[in-house]
């Protein structure tokens, strides 16, 4: 054992509750101590769509309460030095951690309990989620992130050491916030609560190293996305999301907005349809830009991979219903699929009805 009671069922983390505002200052606290001037994420999901809020001050933050039981709210594990939810905002890391699904071990969130109670290095906290046990570790200072491969390929090996969902293995994750509700069944919400919490215990990333895996090739960074090469928009436009992005393009985060234009600017086309879901945007001061939107194409066309996966489109926000049960990986497939299915597909409804995690 490494301090962690082995009893799932018996935890606790002392005589008080511990709060959200408890769990924050344990991980956010030593990066503006150090004198950095990000922010933090909170991220709202529900069935008006997706909402992220940003916090400049802990202290801000501390005061606010996300006790809905109609959303799902996240927060950002990593500070953005903008605000923005993307990858390329994350510059510092303060944490590595891991998803366990209650699901995927024999005697659910007890199994998952005991993984981490048995693994070499205590975690500094735990949260549950609901339906699984959310672990993160400490680090004993921020530090600033030079390869993010290499970040990531821990994430990874922590996952596969621990039986972790590996979808969770990238730097600008999202995890469900203490005192929250996790509302996959809105009929019963069910509290997400801090299970374990030893701020002290705290980490060097090279702790991590051993557990270090290679990222795929695939999920490096290729050599961009060639602008209008093929036909078949129409088909693309059948899927749900970007019927969603479409719907609500006004408030769209940029994550999601970000995989919108991946999937549309393949395509003949494609650059007309990128402005059209840009034009609408109005959030705070910020207003569309024709300058602005075609910089950032053209960054989306130079440094993005490819079109991005409906995984990763779940992980920023949009739980398709129909991921499992869709015929491709990423909306862009769907140029080249059978007229019937994306008849099928077009019937199916875009709003979110719940989450996927």
């Amino acid at each position: 054992m490494n301090g962690i009671t082995a009893d799932f069922n018996s935890s606790r983390v002392g005589p008080k509750k511990v709060t959200a505002s408890d769990f924050l200052t344990a991980l956010f606290a030593p990066y503006y101590a150090t004198g950095h001037q990000g922010f933090m994420e909170i991220r709202l999901i529900g069935g008006r769509g997706v909402k992220s809020y940003f916090f400049g001050r802990l202290d801000t933050l501390c005061r606010r309460r996300f006790e809905s039981q109609n959303v799902h709210t996240y927060y950002g594990i990593l500070p953005r030095e903008r605000r923005e939810g993307r990858k390329d905002a994350v510059k510092w890391l303060l944490a590595l951690w891991a998803d366990l699904d209650a699901k995927n071990f024999p005697n659910g969130k007890e199994g998952a309990w005991e993984a981490l109670s048995k693994f070499e290095l205590a975690p500094s906290a735990i949260v549950d989620s609901g339906h699984g046990l959310q672990a993160l570790w400490f680090l004993k200072e921020p530090l600033a992130i030079q390869e993010v491969n290499q970040v990531e390929g821990a994430l990874s090996g922590l996952a596969k050491t621990l039986g972790g969902d590996p979808a969770v293995c990238e730097i600008a994750r999202v995890f469900r916030l203490p005192e929250s509700f996790n509302v996959k069944d809105p009929g019963s919400p069910i509290p997400v609560k801090v299970k374990h919490l030893t701020p002290r215990r705290r980490y060097a990333f090279s702790d991590f190293e051993k557990f270090c895996i290679p990222i795929a090739p695939h999920d490096q960074a290729g050599e961009g996305i060639k602008a209008e090469a093929s036909d078949g928009i129409e088909k693309v436009l059948a899927c749900k999301f970007i019927r969603y992005a479409e719907a609500n393009a006004r408030e769209l985060s940029e994550p999601l907005w970000w995989s919108a234009l991946t999937n549309l600017l393949p395509f003949k086309g494609g650059h007309e349809k990128a402005h059209d879901l840009s034009r609408p945007y109005e959030k705070g001061w910020h207003r569309y830009s024709v300058k602005e939107t075609e910089r950032k194409i053209k960054h989306i066309l130079k440094t993005s991979p490819g079109p991005h996966t409906c995984q990763k489109i779940v992980q920023h926000g949009y739980p398709c219903s129909f991921v499992g049960r869709c015929q491709v990986d990423a909306p862009a497939g769907l140029a080249w699929e059978d007229d019937a299915f994306i008849e099928r597909l077009r019937q199916e409804p875009w709003e979110i009805g719940g989450d996927t995690q």
